[in-house]
């Protein structure tokens, strides 16, 4: 009888011990998956990421919207401007690398871009070559500035002397939405370049081809080796460091750029991306969660702090970030200092008195914030929204260009753009495929490993009970016996020495 019950015995312990194997299975399974995907999940010839990382499938769109002004005659003479949003204006933003070089025995890629608009005109609220836009004439705009900044009476009679030789200039000038974006003939400017083939002999607030990009070298780490470092740059045009700002920290180029980040991203985690059209790093933290495409999502904001002024955040003094918090001063990082300062859209995160400035605009976290929603396990984006406001500040101050002292101080809004990537369904799909199906297979299965080891452990605890007890049962009754013939052999022995 021996046989049944160690056979009860082992199968419950065997039970025990794959359901404890099962509950560490299923405790430890995105880590599991987790080694796979690091595996795989970097800059490799011919890899998946790599592809992804060339010539992304997901499209990538700029939608821009203009800042109409209905009232400039009032603004001259010192009321608020009224304006109105028209827009999106949308086109689709091609960046496909080429030239590619791997080095340091793969660890290290560099690359060069070709990185070009093109218009959608049907997702665009009209045709930007047929819509005009009432505006601030920024190159004159620039002009004033650059006047204000010299000490030498005799250099600003110089100037004023050119400047009035191109003609008259007004404060606002009428164009058209394509004209704006990406280039038109402007005397100042024409006269700029004149004496410095450097500058621009147009104005322009956008490249049509980044030239840059094109001409110039960038190297980033392809995570092998290290994954939290895939697609973190190294160089960015050539450049180590940015030549910009006030401090080695500021100037720092720090992260990706923001397509994709290193798998496993945690919550508590600052991702650092480089923002090339502000011309600095800057970094994201956790908001909350949501889904996209029926993937679970982390969302990553730019927190307000980080867009405060020097006297909030003292990092922010190398940025010369003196004036009202929310507004980046990008004047150093374009030719000729032009006083162009961003912010997030409708003044977004500015103080109340920036925005109540203009008329016409609405603030909606919703609409004008810029996020990342990305899938945590992998680091890829799902879903992203880049969002920022150009605005020039004017002055009021006496000039033989043009007076400006009826002007109200403020920082006026040009546009607002909104960079954004949605992953596509197939994407979606073959992410799901990848991996969040196999992780839901295994989770179920698990699962079910799980009830049935549980099942199989209490059953052969059981059946062991049972027989242990039926055993004792058996056991006391053999003792019985044995003590009761014991009893009658003695009673007999008894019996047969008194007969006798």
């Amino acid at each position: 009888m021996g046989k049944p019950r160690c056979s009860c015995a082992c199968f419950a312990v065997a039970s025990l011990l794959v359901l404890l194997l099962a509950v560490a299975a299923f405790v430890f399974m995105d880590a599991i998956f987790l080694i796979f995907i690091r595996k795989e999940g970097y800059i490799k010839p011919g890899g998946e990421v790599e592809k992804q990382w060339m010539n992304p499938n997901t499209p990538i769109y700029t939608d821009f919207y203009f800042f109409d002004i209905t009232n400039p005659d009032e603004v001259k003479k010192g009321d608020k401007p009224s304006v109105q949003e028209l827009g999106p204006f949308v086109y689709r933003e091609h960046r496909e690398k080429f030239d590619i070089q791997y080095m340091f025995d793969e660890t290290v890629v560099q690359y060069r871009m070709d990185h070009y608009f093109t218009l959608d005109l049907e997702k665009s609220v009209s045709d930007p070559a047929t819509t005009f836009i009432t505006t601030l004439n920024a190159p004159l705009a620039v002009v004033l500035a650059m006047e204000s900044r010299l000490n030498s009476s005799l250099e600003r009679d110089i100037i004023n002397a050119l400047i009035k030789g191109q003609g008259e200039h007004d404060l606002f000038i009428k164009r058209t939405v394509k004209d704006l974006l990406w280039g038109y003939d402007d005397p100042i400017f024409a006269l700029a370049h004149r004496f410095d083939k450097s500058l621009p002999s147009q104005f322009a607030l956008q490249v049509q081809n980044i030239t840059d990009d094109y001409n110039l070298y960038s190297r980033v780490f392809t995570g092998k080796g290290d994954s939290s470092l895939v697609g973190t740059f190294i160089q960015w045009h050539e450049m180590n460091e940015l030549p910009y700002w006030g401090s080695p920290a500021a100037n720092a180029i720090n992260g990706t750029e923001g397509l994709f980040f290193h798998p496993d991203v945690k919550k508590t985690e600052k991702l650092s991306a480089y923002i090339d059209n502000l011309y600095r790093s800057g970094f994201f933290v956790f908001n909350n969660t949501g889904a996209v495409e029926g993937i679970d999502t982390v969302r990553y904001v730019i927190p307000a702090h980080e867009l405060a002024n020097a006297s909030v955040n003292p990092d922010n003094k190398a940025f010369y970030m003196q004036g009202p918090s929310g507004m980046m001063n990008l004047s150093v990082a374009y030719p000729m200092n032009p006083p162009v300062f961003v912010c997030k859209p409708h003044y977004l995160d500015t103080p109340e008195y920036i925005q109540r400035s203009v008329v016409g605009l609405t603030i909606d976290p919703v609409l004008h914030d810029s996020y990342l929603d990305m899938h945590a396990l992998t680091g890829i984006i799902l879903n992203a929204h880049k969002r920022m406001q150009v605005n020039m500040l004017v002055q009021p101050r006496e000039s033989r260009i043009y007076d400006t002292s009826k002007l109200r101080e403020m920082y006026f809004p040009i546009l607002w753009v909104d960079e954004t990537a949605t992953v596509i369904p197939s994407d979606a799909n073959e992410l799901k495929g990848r991996v969040m199906r196999p992780m839901k297979a295994l989770s179920i299965t698990l699962i079910c490993l799980m009830a049935l080891a549980s099942l199989a452990f209490v059953t052969g605890t059981l059946f062991t009970i049972r027989n242990r007890r039926r055993a004792g049962s058996r056991h006391g009754s053999s003792r019985l016996g044995q003590q009761s013939s014991s009893l009658n052999s003695s009673a007999v022995n008894e019996s047969t020495t008194l007969l006798q």
